[in-house]
């Protein structure tokens, strides 16, 4: 992120690259040394602070914001190839939190055994429109949450998807018999591309089984903040935040800002 060939960026934008898992517990890999970011206006490379989240996502932010309306180029270097990508500034910053929009519907297909559910299962297909977000549509990551199912309380991840510009989003993921044999609810959270994270959207509930969709058995959510949904995007967010702030003090310290 920002995606490749991404149109009004935020000038508050953070680059981010997703490794293979662990590809930074090497010793000696310097994130410095596998991803660059140019200013094409310029012909430099940009100055700023490099941080490792999980030993396979790593985050760059600028000394000072990107210029508006400029074209950015950057390269993350592998081991088996590199990955060249570019997008445009825009003339904003990224000021609020996207807003899920309410998931419009919920299909439960049965499948047949498989490395997902070895006893066979059901598919779960959660279809929703794109978020309303001040960034681009193409920064923003969706996570879809099971958060209640048969065999386990504990809300969990079951997809993650980036946003595209399209009218409604489809996300899947496939549920064994076990947990298929009551009704489900699921919820969509999403992040943006610096870090800012929505409410938990509209819950919607599917008895897999009958195929009957409603809304009344888990309609109560809280904010990320306090969902134990949202704990594998904290420190995601935890350290976006943090490097916000650190660049937000290099400036009052004296760089310029458009």
């Amino acid at each position: 992120m920002p995606a490749d060939g991404a149109a009004a960026v935020t000038l508050d934008a953070v680059v981010r690259v997703d490794y293979t898992p662990d590809f930074f517990e090497e010793a000696g890999r310097d994130p410095a040394v596998f991803l660059e970011v140019y200013s094409d206006a310029a012909s430099e490379q940009l100055a700023g602070e490099y941080q490792v989240v999980g030993g396979d996502t790593v985050f760059f932010v600028p000394d000072t914001l990107l210029d508006p309306e400029s074209r950015y180029r950057g390269i993350a270097r592998g081991i088996d190839g590199d990955l060249e990508f570019a997008f445009r500034t825009g003339r904003t910053l990224d000021e609020a939190a996207p807003t899920v929009q309410p998931i419009a519907r919920v299909d439960a297909t049965r499948v047949e055994s498989g490395c997902e559910a070895p006893e066979g299962g059901y598919r779960i297909d959660v279809h929703f429109p794109p978020a309303v977000d001040d960034g681009p549509a193409g920064s923003i990551e969706y996570l879809l949450y099971l958060s209640r199912f048969a065999s386990q309380g504990a809300p969990n991840i079951r997809a993650r998807a980036r946003g595209y510009s399209t009218q409604l989003i489809t996300m899947a993921f496939v549920l064994s018999l076990e947990d298929a044999a009551e009704p489900i609810c699921v919820e969509v959270v999403a992040v943006d591309g610096v870090g800012r994270v929505s409410d938990v959207g509209e819950t919607t509930c599917l008895d897999p089984l009958s195929g009957s969709f409603f809304a009344g058995l888990c309609s109560v959510s809280v904010s990320p903040h306090g969902n134990p949904a949202s704990l594998a995007v904290v420190a995601f967010v935890a350290c976006l935040t943090l490097l916000r702030r650190r660049r937000g003090w290099r400036r009052d310290e004296g760089h310029d800002s458009p």
